[in-house]
């Protein structure tokens, strides 16, 4: 009992960095498509960002995590 509720609160947390990540990935990449010079430091946050959001996509594929499933 105690494995199941620790795993749920892990997929929530999950969940979450994945919306936070993506929201992340989403805003920094307005940022750069609107700036007129966008910086070298900006495409590179822009990028690390949307390489998180993907490799926690990947994890939860893994882990068979769905939103459905996010309370």
């Amino acid at each position: 009992m105690r494995r199941k509720k620790y795993k749920q609160q892990m997929d929530a947390q999950l969940l979450d960095a994945i919306f936070y990540y993506e929201a992340k990935w989403q805003r920094l990449q307005r940022i750069v498509d609107t700036s007129a010079d966008p910086l070298r430091n900006g495409q590179n946050r822009m990028l690390l960002a949307r390489a998180q959001y993907m490799y926690l996509l990947r994890e939860a594929k893994r882990r068979d995590v769905t939103f459905l499933e996010y309370k």
